[in-house]
């Protein structure tokens, strides 16, 4: 019987080396590597890729880097740091694409994000980061009722959207009944 092909060794790389080429390579890095820095899951890879954010400039790059910090959302020290270096992003970061990219990454702390993403569906600037924090939102908005939700539905809401938008604060029940429609389809049931 022929042995089982034995995988190589997975070489350790470290923090050190990671950081130089996101610092050597800048735009032109492979957004994998952000992943492998924040998937050490240590204070110094946190520290790391923050620290990568000052040399990135292209929004796609920029935007993975960013989703990387989803590796330490188990960390609850480095989840907390992450959340609150995102939510600055979304608030003060220079260019309005890097401000949508900190804000898709949010998504992945899911409820967490909803305190800031109402503040965004109403009060941030650009009308990007509205239109994504209100399509989020939807069905929340739509819920809460009033004269103030349907307002921020009717001025951000994106219907050129049509799936792929993982509604956020609410409960399991009402995601079951949204779960297999398309986006169009939540905004005009939610309109009604």
């Amino acid at each position: 019987m022929i042995p089982a092909a034995v995988p190589p060794a997975i070489q350790e790389v470290s923090v050190r080396e990671l950081a130089r080429t996101i610092s050597r390579q800048k735009d032109a890095v492979d957004p994998a590597v952000f992943d492998q820095l924040a998937g050490i899951g240590d204070k110094p890879s946190f520290t790391a890729l923050r620290k990568a954010l000052d040399v990135l400039e292209d929004p796609e790059v920029r935007a993975a880097a960013y989703a990387a910090f989803r590796h330490y959302r188990d960390d609850p020290k480095l989840s907390a740091a992450s959340l609150e270096l995102l939510e600055d992003e979304v608030r003060r970061a220079r260019e309005v694409a890097w401000r949508l990219g900190a804000l898709r990454a949010l998504l992945a702390w899911e409820d967490e994000a909803v305190p800031l993403l109402e503040e965004v569906t109403t009060k941030h600037p650009d009308a990007e980061c509205r239109t994504l924090a209100t399509d989020v939102l939807l069905v929340r908005l739509a819920d809460s009722g009033g004269p103030d939700g349907l307002r921020t539905i009717l001025e951000n809401v994106s219907l050129g959207q049509d799936k792929g938008v993982p509604y956020l604060g609410i409960d399991e029940a009402r995601l079951a009944e949204v779960a297999d429609q398309t986006h169009r389809a939540v905004v005009r049931l939610v309109l009604r």
